[in-house]
């Protein structure tokens, strides 16, 4: 096995199990590893990264749920959220990459890392902690940011739905991460189908041993993340929580940020 796959492999498990207790897919990082270490386009590059979202959204949800660490109700509405603007964003997406450059795409990511980051630091005043019943329509617009990041961006939106179900859902750091993964195994999809029959960028399989090889690879990123959701939820408390879904946001956007500068130059 090639050197690049392997790190590439040990990266992607890596990125499942830190970020399935914090309630981002991996979107954030997945994109760069397939496009920057294995050379993939970035309409490619979005595909795998929402496979493997999806793969992570997966097991977390279940290691959640099983849990109790989650909100059926808050997950309806971000459902109906999320669903149709995954789909408007996976078209302006697929636009914007065919059309345009995919420069157009790590300029929107990083200008959705700034948004979160700047809403996660600073005090919140104006935000409502209400009844996990009886979600805003704050955390409803936030779900619907996060479905036009999906298929926008290829990266999930996980973490714009876990800021807001804190901020506006009233959920705490591990039933937001629930929340979140609730939401997007359902949305997820939507813009992985649209991206691959849509795009004409589709990934060449031309034998039965690839299909094996990419199911046992989701199957392990599910399992991983699986595992991972439930040593998070049973021994990472809420600061140490929100220590690492900042330190991971704020690595995503300083790659792009690299990225961006040295092409500028």
């Amino acid at each position: 096995m090639p050197l690049e796959i392997l790190v590439a492999l040990l990266l992607i498990l890596t990125v499942a199990a830190i970020f399935s207790p914090i309630g981002l897919g991996g979107g954030i990082l997945f994109v760069p590893i397939l496009h920057y270490l294995l050379g993939f386009s970035m309409e490619n590059s979005m595909i795998g990264s929402l496979c493997l979202v999806w793969m992570v959204s997966l097991g977390s949800m279940i290691a959640h749920h099983s849990a109790g660490q989650d909100d059926v109700e808050s997950a309806k509405l971000g459902i109906m959220m999320y669903v149709p603007s995954a789909i408007i964003g996976s078209i302006i997406g697929i636009f914007l990459v065919n059309r345009v450059s995919d420069f157009s795409i790590k300029i929107l990511v990083v200008i959705l890392m700034l948004f979160i980051l700047y809403n996660s630091i600073r005090p919140n005043k104006n935000a409502k902690t209400i009844s996990n019943k009886n979600p805003n329509s704050s955390y409803g617009i936030g779900c619907g940011v996060g479905g036009l990041s999906a298929g926008l961006l290829g990266i999930g939106g996980g973490a714009v739905m876990v800021m807001l179900s804190k901020s506006y859902a009233g959920l705490g750091s591990h039933s937001a991460a629930g929340n979140s993964y609730s939401v997007e195994v359902i949305g997820v999809p939507v813009a992985l189908i649209l991206h691959i029959f849509a795009s004409g960028h589709a990934p060449e399989i031309s034998n039965l041993g690839i299909y094996v090889q990419i199911f046992l690879i989701m199957f392990t990123v599910a399992l991983t993340a699986w595992v991972g959701a439930r040593i998070g939820m049973k021994f990472l408390p809420d600061k140490a929580i929100n220590f690492a879904y900042l330190t991971i946001v704020s690595i995503g956007l300083l790659s792009y940020l690299n990225d961006i500068i040295v092409n500028l130059l």
